[in-house]
């Protein structure tokens, strides 16, 4: 029969489940070293981000320029939730992978123009947030 292929929106969700949850509930077997955290969980990050790079970089400039939007609000909205930024180490981790995935994708994959637009658009995104947790009171002014 006919294989159906995953839609950008169920692999997205499949990274970023990995990337938020690390270890817990993500791999299937894994035992309490996992399910406390710390480093197995870093670590899963740190595959996570690797396969979030091999994705994109199998998907081809081209294709991100087209998906460029909703690729950096989804890379953007992993550093909003609250597990991956439950400590200051986790936090400081989730924004190294994240550059990472960012430096070592883009930097690669799109020319310049492209890249002049990413940086506008993840702008705009970081003033939005910024706003949005500013309206909420949820700023440390």
């Amino acid at each position: 029969g006919k294989v159906k292929l995953p839609s950008l929106d169920d692999v997205l969700s499949i990274l970023s489940n990995g990337f938020i949850r690390g270890g817990g509930g993500f791999l299937k077997t894994g035992g309490p070293e996992l399910l406390k955290g710390g480093i197995a969980n870093r670590d899963v990050r740190v595959g996570v981000t690797q396969a979030y790079v091999f994705f994109l970089s199998e998907m081809g400039g081209v294709w991100l320029e087209r998906h460029l939007p909703l690729i950096l609000c989804h890379i953007l909205d992993l550093l909003t939730h609250s597990k991956t930024t439950s400590t200051h180490i986790d936090a400081v981790y989730s924004r190294k992978c994240i550059g990472f995935i960012i430096k070592s994708v883009f930097n690669r994959l799109l020319g310049e123009s492209a890249q002049l637009a990413a940086t506008k658009h993840l702008c705009s995104l970081i003033i939005q947030y910024t706003n949005h947790t500013s309206s909420n009171g949820l700023s440390n002014e």
